[in-house]
């Protein structure tokens, strides 16, 4: 019911009308070119790095680390690695958890920006001292030197240093799943921990963003600050709100238009835009009535997007200069950026009136590559918060499938193409309420828990009313749920502190909820 209900919204729009841009802000003048080939206007610059950076493109392993003259050797050779990519970000893994942020170089100067990394829990207390130290010593890192297959970064005024070994692959290799504890037997349950309103722990800070729900436009969002939520005001032209980036100060959105459909199932399409709310200033992207969904990648220089055409719905990718170019055809509204940022999960679904072979897949951003990993067809069900889910790691995602015949309707598919499996409840959970409800809106927090929606009672959660939230647990497989918690009533919003708690929209407003333990 859900699904068909949901489909009906997106379809019966059928009347176009010129974009209105937001009050009391200019916008840039639009383009007369076509969207699909000319770039309206571009999106701020990116850190972009020196000419010269000769990190860029490179992938190093940690053999050492401490003080000049007195290093630490790391005994698990490979666990900790380090590598740059051709756009200024950087990644790698601290031998538990990922990382990824920016970089520039200058010379022989280097500037590593705030590193965001997942939160997993090591079982080597060893691990977890090693990587604490590592990544604090790459926030603190001045400069670098190369000789042959060795790299050396200097922090502490140079008095301490990281050495490095020139690593294999290269920068879009996944990378390496984080260690975590063993997956408790089957039934047993996670002891959730009260829920409280957390500013800042011994694990981390809260997370500052923008958010609104994607269809509740309005001139109100809220804004996420020393974990604290609060109403923001905007323009109240913004109709639907597609995404934030902290690297910009931006949102991404579209403005008000009479309900128009776009591309062969009639799809609702609306123009896209950016605002920034330092100084207010609006500037089309594409203002033509041609966009069904957009979003942020994770360095919020560069963004995802469907566009409707005449025969299709075209999947692109928007560089940070405003370069444009097509990913996939007949791609459905259901897709997601990987935490690395160099790949797309999308689906093919039928029920679209395009080509193209239903199935779940994968593309590579620098290469347009395209990996189909699961069979799964969605139909044309489900509503655009349904999106893939990335494990950290980028192994693998999770495509909710409800309405489909046996299991929770949760398909894991690996991005690598060589497994895709139907997540099954372990029998020993049948007295569980949530035992077979279907999850809807899975969000990873580590390879081996998710978080998502299920509705208790009936659909109408899933139709829009506050579902229940449940934090489940995997096997070492990931193809079975064998623990649960609920955390509470209401539509996930996102991490207030990463791995620690989460933020929560129910009909109190906002609440931060622990996670437990």
């Amino acid at each position: 019911m859900r699904a068909m209900l949901l489909l009906l919204t997106l379809s019966l729009m059928l009347m176009a009308c010129t974009p209105t841009p937001p009050q009391g802000i200019q916008p840039t003048a639009p383009s007369t070119s076509s969207p699909e080939n000319t770039p309206v206007s571009t999106l701020p610059p990116a850190n972009q790095t020196s000419a010269v950076d000769s990190l860029a493109g490179t992938q190093w392993t940690l053999e050492s680390y401490g003080q000049l003259g007195a290093e630490v050797a790391v005994t698990d050779t490979g666990s900790v690695t380090l590598i740059f990519s051709n756009d200024g970000q950087v990644t790698g893994s601290g031998g538990c958890n990922s990382f990824g942020g920016s970089y520039q170089v200058q010379g022989d100067t280097l500037t590593i920006g705030e590193l965001i990394h997942t939160t997993l829990a090591c079982v080597d207390t060893a691990v977890m001292d090693l990587e604490g130290q590592y990544l604090d010593a790459l926030q603190k890192a001045t400069d670098f030197q190369i000789e042959g297959d060795r790299l050396t970064l200097h922090y502490d005024d140079g008095q301490g240093v990281l050495n490095f070994v020139r690593g294999a692959g290269s920068p879009s290799e996944e990378l390496p799943a984080a260690t975590e504890a063993p997956a408790p037997e089957a039934g047993t349950p996670i002891t959730p921990a009260a829920s409280s309103e957390v500013t800042t722990t011994a694990t981390g800070e809260s997370r500052d963003f923008v958010w609104d729900c994607y269809s509740c436009g309005g001139g109100q969002a809220w804004r996420f600050e020393n974990g604290q939520a609060n109403r923001l005001d905007l323009p109240d032209a913004v109709a639907n709100f597609f995404g934030y980036s902290p690297a910009t100060g931006q949102i991404l959105y579209s403005t008000p238009s009479d309900a128009t459909g776009g591309g062969p199932s009639q799809i609702s399409v609306h123009d896209l835009w950016t605002l920034d709310l330092e100084n207010g200033q609006s500037q089309a992207l594409i203002p033509s009535l041609t966009v069904v969904e957009a979003v942020w990648a994770p360095d919020g220089m560069q963004l995802a997007y469907i566009l409707a055409t005449d025969t299709t719905y075209e999947l692109h990718w928007r560089g940070p200069n405003g370069e444009d170019k097509l990913l996939a055809p007949d791609a459905a509204f259901t897709f997601s950026i990987s935490p690395q940022g160099d790949k797309v999960a999308f689906t093919r679904e039928s029920n679209y009136k395009v080509d193209g072979q239903p199935g779940l897949y994968v593309v590579d951003v620098a290469t347009g590559t395209e990996t189909k990993i699961s069979d799964a067809d969605r139909a044309g069900a489900g509503s655009i918060d349904d999106k893939p889910a990335w494990s950290p790691s980028g192994a693998y995602v999770l495509l909710p499938t409800y309405g489909t015949a046996g299991g929770p309707g949760l398909v894991r598919a690996m991005v690598d193409g060589s497994n895709s499996v139907s997540i099954q409840f372990d029998p020993a959970l049948s007295s569980e309420s949530w035992y077979q409800a279907e999850p809807f809106r899975p969000f990873l927090v580590s390879d081996s828990q998710f978080i998502a929606a299920a509705s208790l009672g009936g659909p109408d959660a899933q139709l829009g009313g506050d579902a229940t939230l449940i934090l489940y647990r995997l096997n070492e497989a990931r193809d079975t749920i064998t623990a649960g918690a609920i955390l509470g009533k209401g539509t996930l919003v996102g991490w207030d502190v990463p791995g620690v708690s989460i933020w929560v929209q129910n009909e109190n407003g906002m609440e931060s909820i622990r996670l437990p333990k």
